[in-house]
């Protein structure tokens, strides 16, 4: 039985088996149904699995430091190298290239150390300390907008009931209008330093589960590639730079 193909597709693609037009009994057998199938049943067993090609964990993040144009690795994979000016003596990347091997040992390493400072930081203490102190303040101006408009309220009903005539309440209440700007205006500051901490500390919690995972393991994978880094420059005498997808993770001694 063969698979029906599109007509007109010149790479001849498969249709899915519920798309075939099938006729039973069309023509004679070629050879009996029973050791049709006991093939068919061999070749299911022995068939293997497509193997998945093996990735550079690497792979589209590493880039020139001179010409910013992103560095190849050899056919046998054992180095990266600045392909665009390899016919240009001129330039300062000229036959730059640098060790894969060495250049994932060096940056695991360096996400082992970084991991290991970010960890006794603890910085999700710290984090939480912070947005206990803002989210204090932020009562204690609460309360004190609430008694600021109890204020106006009660001015208003003494200027009704003739306790207090018009001049005196119009300069107590531009008195309390202004305090409640103020007061509204550092309400919103906080307010704003809070939503701020708290895109901090969900950074430090991602980042804390990234390290997680360098704990389980032993060399550099996607995975972390992924998860930590943007790019790597490369310079001439095999000097990097790692551009860290989190600020907070990457600490100088």
């Amino acid at each position: 039985m063969f698979e029906s193909v599109e007509v007109g597709n010149p790479r001849g693609k498969p249709k899915p088996e519920s798309e075939w037009t099938k006729i039973p009994n069309h023509h004679p057998a070629i050879v009996e149904k029973s050791l049709f199938d006991e093939v068919q049943a061999k070749l299911v067993r022995f068939k293997c699995e497509k193997r998945n090609k093996s990735e550079f964990p690497l792979k589209d993040k590493i880039v020139c430091g001179c010409c910013k144009h992103a560095l190849r690795k050899y056919k046998r994979g054992l180095f990266f190298f600045c392909d665009y000016t390899k016919v240009d003596k001129s330039f300062e990347c000229h036959g730059l290239k640098i060790n894969i091997q060495e250049l994932e040992t060096s940056i695991f390493e360096i996400i082992k150390k970084q991991a290991e400072i970010f960890l006794n930081l603890d910085k999700l203490s710290v984090c939480n300390e912070l947005l206990e102190s803002q989210g204090a303040k932020i009562s204690e101006y609460d309360k004190r907008i609430q008694e600021i408009h109890n204020n106006k309220r009660f001015l208003y009903e003494q200027f009704i009931n003739n306790d207090i005539d018009g001049e005196v309440y119009k300069t107590k209440k531009v008195q309390l209008d202004t305090e409640l700007n103020n007061v509204k205006r550092l309400h919103s500051s906080v307010s704003t330093e809070i939503r701020q901490s708290k895109a901090v500390k969900d950074e430090n919690g991602e980042i804390i589960r990234i390290t997680e995972e360098v704990k389980i393991t032993d060399s550099l994978t996607r995975s972390l590639v992924e998860a930590l880094i943007d790019k790597v420059y490369v310079y001439p005498g095999e000097r990097i730079e790692i551009i860290w997808r989190f600020d907070g993770f990457y600490k100088e001694e």
